[in-house]
């Protein structure tokens, strides 16, 4: 159940940030399209050269290009999100923002530890293995024991009435039999279980090693997750106030149509930078919740 939902989640938050990364990509062309059509008269004017409308022009077809590859890429991750959901592939979808998880994780790695060792699913199966596998080790181990049974027995004679009042019997027996014979199959097969359950407990403790990795693997990623989102809201802070800079300086001749272009590209990696970011977050917290076992609870 928490796998589907992580995978649900996973495949949501991919097809929302495409969607986002689909409108930055029509803002990228916009902006491209406005660039070109200010040079092209800044060029009719004489103040700007040929080669300016020039570099505008690859900027635009630069532009068309990652938009139709960035509405290909939303395409696909929306038929995988119909996929996961299992419903038709190419069933409409209207996604909603997501604007943050409701779950909280722990703030330290060893309190997330403990809640994984605790209440991860996979681990309780774990668990109830080698309990079943100590139980079959006590089975095989009581073929050596001697069996006692009791067994009582109480008769009597109809007759006519519905008195007891005829001939009555009654015996009671206490067996005991203690296995001579059949001993070399029941230590073979105490042995059997005994490895049985020695491999169980190994695999049990390799599965709590993985898991206490996988913890902290994803605790790491959400911390690291955590941190680019603060660096990308700065990036973009400055890339805006450059390209604001740049964009003046060009329209009363100071730069040149390169110095546009290298803004503009920098502007818009560092807003796909903060998209990229702000989704690595969610995702990771939904890491973080899988591997502690807690996903949906």
């Amino acid at each position: 159940r928490q796998q589907v939902i992580f995978e649900t989640q996973g495949a949501y938050l991919q097809a929302l940030k495409a969607l986002e990364l689909v409108a930055l990509a029509q803002e990228a062309h916009r902006s491209a399209q406005e660039h070109l059509q200010t040079t092209r008269k800044m060029l009719e004017v004489g103040m700007r050269a040929r080669n300016e409308v020039l570099r505008f022009e690859v900027a635009l077809a630069n532009a068309e290009n990652n938009l139709i590859v960035a509405e290909n890429n939303f395409a696909l991750l929306k038929a995988a999100l119909n996929k996961v959901m299992g419903v038709d592939i190419e069933r409409e979808l209207t996604l909603k923002p997501v604007e943050d998880f409701s779950w909280e994780a722990p703030r330290t790695l060893r309190e997330q530890t403990e809640i994984a060792l605790r209440r991860h699913p996979g681990l309780q199966v774990m668990k109830s293995t080698v309990s079943m596998q100590h139980a079959a080790v006590g089975v095989a181990r009581s073929g050596f024991m001697p069996k006692v049974s009791l067994a009582y027995n109480y008769a009597w004679e109809a007759n006519d009435t519905w008195a007891f009042d005829s001939y009555k019997t009654w015996n009671l027996a206490i067996v005991a039999s203690i296995p001579v014979f059949n001993s070399f199959q029941n230590y073979a097969g105490l042995k059997k279980e005994q490895e049985t359950l020695g491999q169980v407990q190994k695999l049990e403790h390799e599965f709590m090693r993985g898991l206490q990795l996988q913890v902290k693997q994803a605790s790491l990623n959400l911390t690291a997750a955590d941190k680019r989102m603060a660096i990308s809201d700065k990036a973009v802070e400055e890339a805006n106030e450059n390209l604001r800079i740049v964009k003046n300086s060009y329209q009363v001749g100071l730069l040149s149509s390169l110095d546009v272009v290298d803004a503009e590209v920098a502007a818009i990696q560092a807003k796909a930078g903060r998209i990229e970011a702000r989704y690595d977050y969610f995702i990771a917290k939904a890491q973080l919740a899988r591997a502690m076992g807690v996903l949906g609870r």
